[in-house]
Formats: structure tokens, sequence, C-alpha cells
């Protein structure tokens, strides 16, 4: 099995003549098809409905304003993404939605909650957003990619086509560097004071490469090739403490496919492989929470729904949510906020939809949100990332099939309560 799944085409795409449009509130380009969430107990203070024959108790009404039993929300309406969907189910809450053409991959928050967007059109881009959905700036970048924002607003980029490049927080170069010299197959980057990290796989090697890259010079500090015994595919990497975690799948044995995390120093040590799980197949995400933890997100394997795992400093599990559904998805990216809630953006794969998913720092799910455009053969959550005191959501979605099918980018922010 190949590990690395080679980037097979480069995009060169531009921005010129790319206005973004703010939606504030809903987006009437999508309909969003929640997910059920807890059904909880309807609210002390309702009515229930009732009969106009007997005076009895009727079934549940959705959309009538009165939470009755099997009803989590009732608004009185079927607006989606206001709070409540229209079958009752808690949603979340869209303050706005900025969109454009292209395709967006990835987004971060800077520590002063400017919002921080990779993506293409007919040129890669990086375009920076006020809280409020305002453009700040966006300028052409060498390519686009995986993002990761430091400590003092600085960006740094990871991309298949041009390497590792990092930019001031107004957009402005800083350094690049392609390792190798050619392509590359891009698998995560993370950054704390003092380095940035990066997993990739390198021309027709399915080894994995972990380098240590200093953030201020962009001199490659160490580099670790993944020994050739191991096969190891690594699909996301974050760093904790003194520790860097590179989550994906080994394939061992017995089972011949685990989820599992290789582990380094921050000097580039590698250590014993971790986090080797038989419930999924794959961990796709990994981010660090609060009190030295890490949350992890599992796709496939015998949990059918959708994994979500905390570990504690020393891995221990602290829990593990599975949320059931009747389509397996898969979590692209997964975020902590400062609150603890815990953010997972990403995709069922057999209906193509984006969707997004909000759960409180003990792995309840608060609420579930889907997106799919009708006209469109793919809708998809790339990023999500939190601010101060919001959460920020970015996907596409590719209308139409051919070379070159119509595709449009959105960034949506989400209210917190």
């Amino acid at each position: 099995m190949n590990f690395s799944a080679r980037t097979t085409a480069l995009v060169t795409l531009a921005l010129a003549g790319c206005v973004p449009s703010i939606v504030v509130g809903d987006q009437p380009q999508d309909e969003a098809v929640s997910e059920s969430t807890s059904e909880g107990p309807p609210d002390a203070t309702s009515e229930p409905t009732t009969t106009t024959t007997t005076g009895e108790p009727g079934p549940p009404v959705c959309g009538d304003g009165i939470v009755a039993a099997g009803e989590a929300c009732d608004d009185g309406n079927d607006e989606p993404n206001d709070g409540c969907d229209a079958d009752c189910s808690v949603t979340g809450e869209v303050v706005w939605t900025v969109e454009g053409p292209g395709q967006i991959f990835d987004l971060a928050v800077a520590p002063d909650g400017t919002i921080i967007a990779c993506g293409r059109d007919s040129i890669a881009f990086l375009t920076a957003f006020a809280p409020d959905g305002t453009e700040l700036w966006s300028r052409q970048v060498n390519s686009y990619g995986e993002i990761a924002v430091d400590a003092a607003g600085r960006i740094f980029v990871l991309s298949s086509l041009a390497g590792v490049h990092s930019y001031e927080a107004d957009g402005a170069d800083r350094w690049g560097f392609l390792p190798g010299g050619k392509p590359l197959d891009a698998r995560g980057i993370d950054v704390d004071d003092e380095q940035v990290y990066i997993a990739t796989f390198e021309g027709d090697s399915d080894r994995l490469i972990v380098r240590g890259v200093d953030v201020d010079s962009g001199e490659i500090v160490w580099e670790t090739l993944m020994p050739v015994e191991e096969e190891f595919g690594a699909l996301d990497l974050t760093v904790l403490g003194d520790r860097v975690y590179a989550v994906g799948s080994r394939r061992t044995a017995e089972p011949a496919l685990r989820a599992a995390a290789a582990v380094f120093t921050t000097s580039g040590e590698l250590l014993p492989f971790a986090l080797e799980d038989g419930p999924s197949l794959l961990w796709t995400a990994a981010a660090v929470a609060g009190d030295g933890d890490l949350v992890l997100a599992g796709y496939g394997g015998e949990a059918p729904g959708f994994l979500l795992r905390r570990v504690g400093a020393d891995l221990s599990e602290q829990w593990t949510s599975i949320t059931p559904g009747p389509q397996p998805s898969k979590a692209e990216r997964i975020a902590v906020g400062p609150g603890g809630q815990i953010a997972a953006a990403g995709s069922r794969p057999t209906d193509h939809g984006g969707l997004v998913r909000l759960y409180d720092g003990a792995g309840a799910l608060l609420w579930a949100s889907q997106f799919i455009d009708e006209d469109a053969e793919v809708e998809t959550t790339r990023g999500a990332a939190f601010g101060p005191d919001f959460l920020t959501v970015a996907g596409y979605s590719v209308t139409g099939t051919g070379p070159n099918p119509p595709e449009r980018w959105w960034v949506r922010r989400f209210a917190l309560d």
C-alpha cells in the first residue's frame, strides 16, 4: 500500500477578480442538513401541543415555537443555521459567511483575532479577515496548503508544490524553501516559539520525514527519516510541549492497519509509536487542548460513527466520544477553543456534504451542522479555528464535472454561547 498518496496535478490559479461577498446569517447558496444531536427533555416553561377537539396533548409540531418532547429546540421557524434547524435539532448559529471563487484549504486565527485563510483560484492566495468578516488584505503566494500561525501572528504555509513558506502578520514575505528541490507530499505543520515542524513524503519514497525549522531564519534545525521497516502514513502533525506527534495509520502484522502516532522530541529523536488503537483504522487530525492534553479524531474500523478521543499528557485515555450516524464522516481538521470546546470539521464521503460539530471539553456533542449545495458534486469543510469568542470554519464546493468545474470557497463564523 502506498501511504503517500502522491499529488498528481500542479494548480496555479488568480486572485484577480476574486471579490468575496459577505452574507450575514443564513447562506442562500447552501441547503443545510443538520445531524441529530442529543434529545433533551422539554423546556419546563413550554406548553404541550393539544388537539383542537379533545384538549388532549397531540403530537409535537416542529416549528410551532414550543419545545415539546422529542424536540431539542423549536424557534418557530424553518430557517437553517440559526441555532435550531427545521427538524428541531440544535445546529450552529452562523453569524456571517464570506465567499468567493476557488477553494480554501485551511485557515487559522491569529492571537489578535485576525482570520487567515489559504487557498487558490487562478493563483494561490492568503487572505486575512477581521472578526466581523471584513477583508483586511489579500495577496498572491507561492502555493496553497495547510497553515499555522505563531504567537507573534507570523504565518507558515506547508505546500506540496512549494515546500514551507513564512509570512509576516501583514502578509509580507519572510522566508521559504522546498525540501529536496521538487514537489513533495505535505502531511502536517505546527509551530511553537522556536521551530516550525513539518511532516512530508518526498520523491518516490514511502518513508515519512519530519523536520524542525527555525522560525526566524528558515534554516533546518533537524530532520528525522522514518525507519525503512516502518510503514506509517501521517495525515496531521501537532506539537505539544517537548513532543511532536505525527498522527495517521501504521501497517502491522495484526491487525493489518491501525491508528497510530509517530512521536518525536522537539530535537528530532524518534520515540516509540503511541496511540495505537483498535477501533479506528487511522487518526485523521490532532490538536492540543488545555492542561497538556491532546485531542484526536479517528475514522474507519470498528467505530461506524465519528470518533473523537482526548488523552492526557501521559497519553492515557480521558474519554472517547463516538457520534453515531447513518453515514460515515471524516474530520479533516479539529480545533480546541479557549473555553475548552472542541470543533471538528470535515465531510461525509458518501454524499460529499461538508460538516462541522461542536463538543464540550468532556466530549458531549453540543451541536452539529451539515452543508450541502444541491448543485455541487463536492461540498467539503477543510479548516476550523477558534478566536477569542468565536468559531470560524472554511470549505468549498465544486459544481459540475469536466476539466474546469466551477468552484466556490466559503468562510463562516459561528456564534459561541
